[in-house]
């Protein structure tokens, strides 16, 4: 029996395209329609995003970065978000339930 789970056996099946490749596909897609235009999406606080990423698009200090040290680009504390309490806190606008 193999190590390999099943997906990753499946992959290695396909030849893995590259960046070019793909946008190419995409742009054949799109029928005419700009890529940049249909997919490339602003934010309201001025960044823009990619339908997809690749490890060129990380930037190099994140490589060896651990959590909790700077650039502080894998978090701010050192201990993981998943041992943290759960807060959940919601505007009730009514002054009692009886109103609902």
């Amino acid at each position: 029996m193999s190590d390999n789970k099943p997906s990753e056996k499946l992959l290695g099946d396909f030849e893995k395209p590259s960046y070019e490749k793909w946008r190419e596909a995409a742009e054949a897609s799109l029928k005419g329609v700009p890529f940049d235009k249909k997919l490339l999406t602003r934010t309201y606080e001025g960044l823009t995003l990619s339908p997809i990423y690749s490890a060129q698009d990380v930037p190099e200090p994140a490589a060896d970065a651990y959590p909790g040290e700077a650039p502080f680009v894998r978090g701010a504390s050192i201990a993981s978000r998943a041992s943290a309490d759960w807060l959940v806190a919601q505007e009730v606008t009514y002054p009692s339930a009886q109103l609902l």
